[in-house]
């Protein structure tokens, strides 16, 4: 399970803290609370990380309806 939890968090985030992680279950125990709190931190990094390839995406789709528009008009 821990290996699982591991692979939802980004690949540079494994390999600094990925050998600590795995020590995770003789600290705590695998609770479903402690599953959803690791996955959402989990998220929240991806999100974090893909951040700026979402902005400059927005970025690109709204300059492409600007020239739509105005090519419209």
């Amino acid at each position: 399970m821990i290996r699982l939890l591991l692979a939802c968090y980004p690949k540079a985030w494994r390999r600094a803290y990925g050998e600590e992680f795995a020590a995770l279950p003789e600290q705590t125990r695998l609770t479903p609370r402690v599953v959803f709190d690791v996955l959402a931190q989990a998220a929240k990094l991806y999100a974090r990380v893909h951040r700026s390839r979402f902005l400059v995406g927005a970025a690109v789709l709204v300059s492409i309806g600007v020239e739509v528009v105005a090519s419209l008009g």
